[in-house]
């Protein structure tokens, strides 16, 4: 399982509770993405950590000193890095994984909801599309007049004269 690496950074910023000193999170690890290669962010901010330095301005400060050296240099052990990264990864994506499970269940309800709604609206469309084309049919039709009723007429008026 390959994690990206933003989303890594984003999850330890918030995680660890970094001061941000007001700035965005995600545009202030967008940047850092952009300005440097994305393996020296994460590593940069496990520094900041293992140093006890919990604020955003750290990192981009040791992000800035491995630049102007040319090559990461972590102070950091695998350990570290492990208790630090790692087991916090797996269980960001064991949630991730349930929280998606659970959007993924949520979103398949909503759609059988919204299918027997649309279901349901379809059929009173029709309806209404059937009612109306009859009255469309009928309102075709021309009006003739019951031959019957013009005999009738005609004998009641040679009865009453």
């Amino acid at each position: 399982m390959t994690i990206n690496p933003e989303f890594s950074a984003l999850v330890l910023l918030t995680h660890y509770s970094f001061d941000m000193q007001g700035l965005d999170v995600q545009g202030l690890t967008s940047s850092w993405m952009y300005s440097y290669p994305k393996k020296w962010v994460v590593a940069a901010i496990i520094e900041a950590l293992y140093q006890g330095r919990y604020k955003a301005e750290s990192v981009s400060r040791i992000l800035y000193s491995w630049q102007h050296k040319g090559y990461p240099l972590a102070h950091f052990d695998h350990e570290f890095a492990d208790i630090a990264y790692k087991k916090l990864m797996k269980s960001v994506a064991v949630t991730e994984q349930f929280e998606n499970a659970l959007i993924q269940q949520s979103e398949e309800m909503m759609n059988k909801q919204g299918e027997k709604q649309q279901t349901s609206n379809e059929r009173s469309i029709s309806r209404s599309q059937h009612t109306d084309e009859l009255r469309e049919k009928q309102n075709k039709k021309k009006y003739i007049p019951n031959p019957g009723i013009q005999e009738w007429a005609r004998l009641t008026q040679r009865l009453a004269g």
